[in-house]
């Protein structure tokens, strides 16, 4: 879940896709934690969990990550980098139903946060609104399940 914090939120999955160039981000392994508020159509939709991530899962692909999601046909423009934050647009649309967002993803070793807004847009109920703001936070070593 965590791969997906990076790109994604709650209650509807949010991710980034690199179209022309693959992009990558880096974390550190080992245990994360991960918080997502999110709002669908005025709806509190909160989530939060934990991950234990392998140093070949710290190195996350952002075309791997929002093909795992199921978002459907997804398009990324990337907007402005500065130092580890990045401004992205993201559209995606599976069947039917159309998800647009602006947003700002970044990344440090040991902490990712997202903040996106935007609309899902499905047949016969419009524009329905949809903003999450997502944190997740290393913790350590891998604990033992």
């Amino acid at each position: 879940m965590l791969r997906l914090v990076l790109f994604a939120g709650s209650g509807f999955v949010f991710a980034l896709m690199g179209t022309a160039q693959a992009q990558t981000y880096s974390v550190d392994p080992g245990q994360w934690e991960w918080q997502a508020d999110g709002i669908l159509a005025g709806t509190p939709m909160p989530f939060e969990g934990s991950e234990c991530l392998s140093a070949s899962e710290a190195r996350i692909d952002v075309d791997q990550a929002l093909s795992q999601a199921g978002l459907g046909d997804c398009t990324y423009e990337q907007g402005a980098v500065v130092g580890k934050r990045t401004d992205f647009v993201l559209s995606c649309t599976e069947g039917e139903i159309v998800f647009t967002a602006n947003g700002t993803v970044t990344v440090d070793r040991r902490k990712v946060t997202l903040k996106a807004d935007g609309f899902i847009v499905m047949e016969g109920l419009g524009d329905v609104p949809a903003f999450v703001q997502a944190t997740a936070r290393h913790t350590g070593r891998c604990t033992a399940r």
